[in-house]
C-alpha cells in the first residue's frame, strides 16, 4: 500500500480521528485541571499569608505600643528575611512607607497605579479583598498580603481616636515555589493524561477497526470484486446495526443484479431471436405509441427504429384502432390487409394483434420494453404486439402459380381449340356453301327461304368463333416496342366512341401526364382495351351509367396502370375466379374468349391483370387493371 493510500485510507482516518479527539479532549482536562489546582495553591497561600501577616502584625503591636521603633524595623528586616517572603512593608494612611527592609524606599509614597491602592480606590467595595497578584519588576508574580491596622484605643496615647485606621502592613510573598510546584504537579498530570490519552486512543482505534473497518473493508472487497463482474458474493458481518444493514443492502444490491444480469441474458436472446425473425415485430402502448419495434419491422415499413420509437404512426393503417379493439374484446385478431411504407407504397400483410400484459418496475432499470435492441419507458403495464407478415412474395407467388395454371390451362385449351377448329372449318365450309345453294333457290317469299338464311347465319356465327379459337391458339408474334400508353388508350376510346354515344353513357377519361413509356406492342394493348371498354359497355343499361378510364404509375414505379370501370352490376363472388378462362361467359350471346384472350396478351407483355367488383351497394360495378412494365 502506498505512502498516499495509507493516507487515504479508512483505518489511517479513523485513528487520527481519535487522536485528535482525545489530543482536544485532553488539553482541555489539562487545561481546567492546570487553571484549578493553581488556584487552589494560590488559596491556599492566600489562607497561609493571612495569618503569618496577622502574627507579624502582633508582634509589631507591642513595639509600636512601647515606641521601640528600631525593633520594628528589626521585625521587619527579620520577617523580610523569611524564606518565601519577599519583603514586609508599613504604610501610614497617606500611603508613605514608612518601615521596609530597603531603606531607600522608606519615605517614599506608593502611586495610585499600584496594585496595592487599586484595592480601595478602583475596585468596587464588593470586589474588594486583601490579598492582590502582580508581576514584580523581575518577571517574577508576587503574591501581596494587605493587612490593615486599625486605631485601637492602646494607640490613641499617640495618634489620637479621630482616625479610624494608622496604616497598612504590606506582606509580599513570592509564587515560585508555587509555580515549581505547580510545574511538577501538571508534568505529572500531563504524563498521566497522555499515558490515558494513549490507552484510550490504542483501544478505540482497535475497536473501531474491529467494529467498524474490517467490516467496511469486507463489504469494500465484495464491492471491488463486483466491479470486476462477480456476482457470486455474500457479505457476512454478524451484526444488526448500520454496518449490518448495509451489508444486508449490499447483498441485496447484488442478488438484484444476478436477476438483472438472468432477465438481460433473457432480453438479449428475446432480442437476437427477433432480429432474426423475417416477420414484423411492433409493440404499441395502450394509447397507440410505439414503444419498439424490430429489424424486420423496420425493413417491412422502411422506418428507423429510433425515429419511430414513442410516436404514434398507424401503423396498421386506418382501422388499428378497431383491430386494438377486437383484441382487447376478444383476444388476438388475425387480419390481411394493405399497409402502407414510409416512401409511400403499399404491401400485403397478415397481422396479428394480441394484448399483453408488460411487466412493470419502478426502478430505472425496470421499466424498459426490449424487441430487438429498442429500449422505451413503458407508460403502462398494457401492450399491444403486432406481428405483421409481408406477403408480398406470397402473394407474387400465389399470382404465378395462378398465371402458370391458367397458362397451362389456356395452353391445353388453345391446343384443342386449334384441333377442333381445323376440324370444324372443313365441315362448316361445306354446311354453308350447301345453305346458300339451298337459300338462292328458293323464293324470296318462300318461307323455307328464312330458315335457310337462319342456316347461313348461325353456320357464320360458328366460322366466328371457329376463328376466335385459331387467334386465340395462334398466339401472334408480340411486336414489343416503347409505346406511350395514353395514345393508345385515346385511339381505343375513338373506336368505341360511336357505341358510347348511341347508348348515351358518360365517359370520364383521366391520364395521367409525364407517365414513362412501356414495352408493349400496340396494336395487341389496343385489342385488349377495346375488349374491356365493350365489355364495360355492354354491362351498362342504356343511359344509366357510368364509364371510365385512368392511368398512373404503379405502387412500386416500376409499371403504369390502366384502370377501366363501368358502372354494371359488377361480378358475383362466386364467378370471378372463372372470368378469364376460356369458354366461360355469363352473357347470352358471348363467346367467353375475350377476356382469356386479353389476359393471355397481357402475360406474353411481362405485365398482370386483374379486376374489382362490387354487386350490391350504391358503388356497384366492375373495374379491370392492366399493369404493365416501364420500358428500360
Amino acid at each position: 500500500m502506498t505512502g498516499r493510500s495509507v493516507l487515504q485510507s479508512l483505518r489511517f482516518k479513523v485513528a487520527a480521528t481519535v487522536v485528535l479527539i482525545l489530543a482536544v479532549a485532553m488539553g482541555l482536562v489539562f487545561a481546567v485541571q492546570y487553571r484549578s489546582y493553581r488556584h487552589q495553591m494560590l488559596q491556599r497561600l492566600d489562607l497561609a499569608s493571612t495569618p503569618l501577616s496577622d502574627v507579624i502584625k502582633g508582634s509589631l503591636r507591642h513595639a509600636m505600643q512601647t515606641r521601640h521603633l528600631e525593633q520594628v524595623a528589626a521585625i521587619v528586616d527579620n520577617v523580610s528575611r523569611q524564606s518565601g517572603v519577599i519583603k514586609v512593608l508599613i504604610l501610614d494612611k497617606k500611603g508613605q512607607i514608612r518601615f521596609s527592609p530597603d531603606r531607600a524606599e522608606i519615605g517614599t509614597r506608593l502611586p495610585l497605579d499600584d496594585p496595592t491602592c487599586q484595592i480601595c480606590h478602583r475596585i468596587t467595595p464588593e470586589n474588594r479583598s486583601k490579598t492582590v497578584m502582580f508581576a514584580a519588576a523581575d518577571g517574577g508574580q508576587v503574591f501581596r498580603n494587605v493587612n490593615p491596622i486599625a486605631n485601637e484605643p492602646a494607640c490613641f496615647g499617640c495618634h489620637g481616636s479621630r482616625d479610624a485606621l494608622l496604616g497598612v502592613l504590606i506582606s509580599d510573598f513570592s509564587v515560585a515555589g508555587v509555580e515549581r510546584r505547580l510545574a511538577v504537579e501538571s508534568r505529572q498530570m500531563l504524563l498521566a493524561l497522555l499515558l490515558a490519552a494513549g490507552v484510550t486512543a490504542v483501544a478505540m482505534t482497535l475497536m473501531m477497526n474491529r467494529l467498524v473497518v474490517a467490516r467496511v473493508e469486507r463489504v469494500v472487497d465484495a464491492t471491488r470484486l463486483l466491479g470486476r463482474g462477480r456476482l457470486d458474493l455474500a457479505v457476512t458481518v454478524g451484526s444488526r446495526d448500520e454496518i449490518g444493514e448495509l451489508a444486508t443492502s449490499f447483498n441485496e444490491m447484488v442478488e438484484a443484479l444476478r436477476r438483472a444480469k438472468a432477465l438481460r441474458e433473457r432480453k438479449e436472446l428475446l432480442e437476437s431471436v427477433l432480429d432474426n425473425i423475417h416477420d414484423a415485430v411492433v409493440v404499441f402502448d395502450a394509447g397507440g405509441t410505439v414503444l419498439a419495434l424490430n429489424h424486420g419491422a423496420e425493413v417491412a415499413f422502411g422506418l428507423d427504429a429510433d425515429e419511430t420509437v414513442g410516436l404514434a404512426p398507424a401503423l396498421l393503417g386506418p382501422g388499428q384502432e378497431g383491430l386494438f379493439g377486437r383484441a382487447r374484446r376478444a383476444g388476438p385478431v388475425t387480419a390481411e390487409l394493405p399497409l402502407a411504407r414510409a416512401d409511400g407504397g403499399t404491401f400485403p400483410a397478415q397481422v396479428r394483434v394480441a394484448l399483453v400484459d408488460l411487466p412493470r418496475s419502478d426502478s430505472a432499470a425496470g421499466h424498459e420494453v426490449a424487441a430487438a435492441g429498442h429500449e422505451v419507458a413503458a407508460a403502462s403495464s398494457l401492450a399491444y404486439v403486432a406481428v405483421v407478415r409481408d406477403l408480398t412474395e406470397e402473394k407474387l407467388k400465389e399470382r404465378l402459380d395462378e398465371q402458370l395454371a391458367q397458362t397451362e390451362k389456356l395452353a391445353a385449351v388453345g391446343r384443342l381449340a386449334a384441333g377442333l377448329a381445323h376440324e370444324l372449318n372443313n365441315p362448316l365450309g361445306n354446311v354453308l356453301m350447301y345453305a346458300k345453294l339451298f337459300e338462292e333457290r328458293l323464293d324470296h317469299d318462300d318461307p323455307g327461304a328464312a330458315n335457310a338464311r337462319r342456316i347461313v347465319d348461325n353456320i357464320l356465327r360458328c366460322r366466328t368463333i371457329v376463328r376466335s379459337l385459331l387467334d386465340y391458339a395462334r398466339q401472334s408474334e408480340v411486336r414489343i416496342a416503347p409505346t406511350d400508353l395514353n395514345e393508345v388508350v385515346e385511339r381505343s376510346m375513338e373506336l368505341v366512341a360511336g357505341q358510347v354515344a348511341q347508348r348515351r353513357i358518360a365517359c370520364d377519361v383521366a391520364l395521367a401526364r409525364d407517365l414513362p413509356r412501356v414495352e408493349c406492342d400496340a396494336r395487341q394493348m389496343q385489342q385488349v382495351l377495346v375488349n374491356l371498354l365493350q365489355n364495360g359497355i355492354e354491362a351498362i343499361e342504356d343511359g344509366h351509367g357510368r364509364l371510365a378510364l385512368l392511368t398512373r404509375p404503379s405502387a412500386d414505379g416500376a409499371g403504369v396502370v390502366v384502370a377501366v370501370h363501368d358502372s354494371g352490376r359488377g361480378i358475383s363472388p362466386e364467378n370471378r375466379p372463372h372470368v378469364f378462362e376460356p369458354f366461360y361467359t355469363t352473357k347470352a350471346e358471348g363467346t367467353g374468349l375475350g377476356l382469356a384472350i386479353s389476359h393471355g396478351i397481357v402475360e406474353r407483355h411481362g405485365g398482370r391483370m386483374w379486376l374489382e367488383s362490387v354487386v350490391d351497394g350504391p358503388e356497384h360495378g366492375t373495374t379491370v387493371y392492366v399493369e404493365l412494365p416501364v420500358a428500360t
